[in-house]
């Protein structure tokens, strides 16, 4: 028993503090890019919200035209849903979406109304431009335009054309617009091409219509 005594206490004496030993390192902290981090932490509206700033290719509205406010209203509502941009947003540059009478109409309206929704001035665009005197004009305008092939091309004359009808039947596509016409293809473009009597349409006219 002493000499088992004895042992342990040559060990103790042995013995010498791990305090040499290190004491296992912490994970270091994550590098982490501070912009990515930020994107990362930011939904896709707010994404797209930033894109929507920086365009440039915004409508104009003149307020002219044949149906240049269908156009015009489309092309914000376009905008409107690939960007997800607020109304606040396309309030804040109306004053720049508009020109020549539009805009003298625009500013005496917001004088007098005040701010408003872009859905409140789509439909006060409508009530302005999308009339029984702006129907009637581009009725006429169809009815009387004759396709003049030392004037036109083809396609500029159809599309033209096709321009007239989408202001006037704007929900309806471009078959149910041909099929207004009645008769095959041929029989509506004879019915307004000046000289039909005397001129074969050509492949040329046809291979346009596939194009609007």
């Amino acid at each position: 028993m002493d000499k088992i005594n004895e042992a342990n206490s040559n060990m103790l004496n042995l013995s010498t503090p791990f305090s040499h030993i290190r004491s296992p390192i912490e994970p270091k902290e994550e590098l982490t890019n501070p912009f990515i981090t930020e994107l990362s932490n930011q939904n896709k509206n707010q994404v797209l919200m930033k894109e929507a700033h920086k365009l440039k290719e915004w409508p104009i509205l003149p307020g002219e035209g044949e149906y240049g406010h269908m156009s015009f209203i489309k092309t914000i509502e376009m905008l409107q849903k690939d960007y997800s941009i607020p109304d606040e947003l396309i309030t804040a540059r109306s004053h720049s979406l508009f020109e020549k009478s539009a805009k003298t109409w625009y500013y005496s309206i917001r004088q007098t109304h005040g701010k408003n929704t872009w859905s409140w001035w789509k439909q006060e665009i409508i009530t302005k431009w999308d009339n029984d005197s702006w129907r009637y004009k581009i009725e006429n305008e169809f009815e009387n335009s004759f396709f003049d092939p030392d004037k036109y091309s083809p396609l500029t004359w159809v599309l033209k054309q096709a321009g007239r009808l989408n202001g006037l039947y704007q929900e309806m596509s471009h078959m149910k617009i041909l099929n207004k016409c009645g008769g095959e293809l041929e029989h509506p473009v004879r019915c307004v091409y000046k000289t039909a009597d005397n001129i074969t349409i050509n492949k040329q006219y046809y291979d346009c219509s596939y194009e609007i």
